[in-house]
């Protein structure tokens, strides 16, 4: 029986102080112009603004949009002044250390750290330029292309290059019924 707080080894993404939301480029876009970023109403959001913690799984939500995706890196203090932020596991049971607000999140652009654009192939990056100004002049954006992205390179810049092969936090683990292992 586990009780307390319990110090375990994470995946190399998953960054405790950083919040990751994968979108569109034209999703992007949008919420770079309205400097709002509103709940959705797909599947997974219901009506939610869904963020996460593992920068993985932001970079594989966004790295099938045609014809490019976009990471942004989020201060979760920044939006905590304006917005209640839960935790939420869209998937039960698979760590994906998923957060959510459902109220829009308002001048999204002081929280903004970087924007990572993931450009698919075959895409050219001056026609981005001219179709996404605000996402490509931005002075945040960091460019990628699709098969180039690495989770490992992407990671280390926030954590300014310092990064081992498991990154230690502290967090209250999940059990298993049937067990008593972590």
């Amino acid at each position: 029986h586990v009780t307390g707080v319990q110090t375990c080894a994470l995946p190399i993404s998953v960054h405790p102080s950083l919040l990751f939301h994968g979108t569109t480029i034209d999703n992007a876009e949008q919420i770079l112009n309205t400097n709002t970023l509103k709940p959705g109403d797909g599947y997974y959001n219901e009506g939610a603004v869904s963020m996460t913690r593992d920068l993985g799984v932001a970079v594989n939500a966004a790295s099938w949009q045609d014809p490019a995706g976009v990471v942004f890196v989020l201060d979760p203090s920044v939006i905590a002044r304006r917005n209640r932020i839960e935790p939420f596991d869209w998937e039960g049971g698979t760590p994906e250390y998923e957060e959510r607000t459902f109220e829009p999140i308002r001048k999204i652009n002081r929280a903004i750290k970087q924007i990572i654009v993931i450009m698919q192939d075959g895409v050219r990056l001056g026609d981005l330029r001219e179709e996404y100004p605000s996402v490509m002049w931005d002075y945040r954006t960091v460019v990628k292309k699709q098969d180039k992205i690495s989770i490992y390179s992407t990671y280390r810049q926030f954590t300014k290059g310092r990064v081992k092969k498991r990154h230690q936090i502290s967090y209250t683990p999940q059990l298993d019924r049937k067990s008593t292992r972590l």
